[in-house]
């Protein structure tokens, strides 16, 4: 094994402030992740000594490591000494997903000063009410104020990266095109765009999107994205 070929993606917490509708956190605020012989704190968190072992035995070996698959990170009450720690082992992309609102200033500074290399919003939505009808228990100003607190943190280097997570639905179909634009303003330089998927304790068929043209309509995004500069 070479020293740097792993990918490595766990979640530090069981838990998430939103109930997004087409999220299996849309009906509960904590969700079991394996390996289920491994209890987390009572608050639903990982321990820290738990993560600094996690830590290292695999980030010296790790290229990729990101500290969220399904639930939001920056819930953990530690998060800025879980990233502290990540930081230390200079992972080539250390990343995370996050709806961004537990943000905070401080937070912001130790994603900073961790070489986080990209942080991975999740929005859904370029129209307040389409976003707030999404990501249940959010609101627009707040996006908006912790995109400002983030842009302020990254400064003229823009670093980390700003990539925009999209989940592509009913809800949001039309909105799709307006997505580069709207990324661009922002400040991103990345776009991730995916589909709802078949959800283990919530119906989101009522969500899901299906037809040939789908193919048509994401490649027209696709051209617009790139010739604004963003990678897809």
């Amino acid at each position: 094994m070479s020293r740097r070929s792993l990918t490595v993606l766990l979640d530090i917490t069981e838990r998430c402030n939103l109930r997004c509708v087409m999220c299996h956190f849309s009906t509960r605020d904590r969700i079991r992740f394996p390996p289920f012989v491994l209890e987390p704190d009572a608050d639903g968190n990982m321990p820290v000594s738990r993560f600094e072992t996690i830590a290292a035995e695999f980030f010296p070996h790790a290229k990729r490591v990101a500290l969220s698959c399904a639930a939001e990170p920056l819930m953990h009450p530690r998060f800025r000494e879980i990233v502290a720690i990540a930081g230390s082992y200079r992972v080539p992309e250390l990343w995370f997903p996050t709806n961004l609102l537990p943000l905070t200033e401080a937070t912001a500074e130790s994603i900073m000063r961790a070489n986080v290399t990209t942080v991975a919003v999740s929005i859904d939505g370029v129209r307040k009410e389409t976003y707030e009808r999404i990501r249940a228990g959010a609101t627009w100003e707040r996006l908006m104020a912790k995109l400002a607190m983030l842009r302020d943190a990254r400064g003229r280097n823009r670093t980390p990266r700003l990539r925009v997570n999209f989940t592509w639905m009913r809800d949001n179909r039309d909105e799709l095109r307006e997505l580069p634009a709207f990324a661009a303003d922002i400040g991103a330089s990345e776009l991730d765009v995916r589909f709802v998927a078949p959800t283990d304790g919530v119906d989101v068929t009522p969500h899901m999107l299906h037809g040939p043209e789908l193919r048509d309509e994401l490649a027209q995004v696709a051209r617009d994205a790139v010739k604004r500069g963003l990678r897809l």
